[in-house]
């Protein structure tokens, strides 16, 4: 925004904002509803002053419901904006109605792709993985071998699998155990 001097304050605000909204997670797309309204309340000079249709959305819980309780007075303003009442009248979407609108013949992937990306986004991803996929002669740089890698070092994650027509492979971790094991 060509104004370097609201930097830290911005930062600030990121965080006043995310505590208000419920603690969200800080991935996409909450780290950007966060990180937009912090902006839009630093620029405007007045907090919640201008909020963006995602976030009316998201404290309408369309994204299901947030950590903790978002704070009562920003949840009021928010949801007594002009455009919350129009935005009321969406849907939520959920994966039945997805499975309607973008049809029962796509794959899991697909379909949360689908929900969660631009269109174009999408096809471009399909296009590029129906090239012929490279052997696995560098098993440290397949998208998949990276992806277990990476459950291994979170403990959180005890299991995980993936499905495909002809393939299965499946992650779990051993109760009490820190090491994995995948099965294929």
């Amino acid at each position: 925004m060509r104004r370097p001097e609201l930097f830290e304050a911005a930062l600030e605000e990121s965080g006043r904002v995310r505590a208000e909204f419920g603690w969200p997670i800080m991935v996409t797309p909450f780290s950007q509803f966060v990180g937009t309204q912090a902006v839009m309340n630093v620029m405007g000079g007045e907090r919640y002053a201008q909020i963006p249709d995602d976030v009316i959305v998201y404290f309408l819980g369309h994204f299901g419901a947030p950590p903790a309780p978002p704070d009562p007075e920003v949840a009021d303003r928010v949801l007594s904006s002009s455009h919350a009442a129009e935005l009321r009248k969406l849907e939520p979407l959920t994966l039945d109605g997805a499975r309607e609108r973008y049809g029962s013949r796509i794959s899991d992937e697909e379909l949360l792709l689908r929900m969660t990306m631009p269109a174009e986004q999408v096809d471009a991803m399909l296009e590029a993985s129906r090239g012929e996929r490279p052997a696995l002669s560098r098993p440290g740089r397949d998208p998949l071998v990276r992806l277990l890698h990476e459950v291994t070092r979170r403990p959180s994650i005890t299991y995980l699998r993936f499905e495909t027509d002809d393939d299965v492979v499946e992650y779990r971790r051993a109760a009490g155990d820190e090491a994995s094991h995948a099965a294929g």
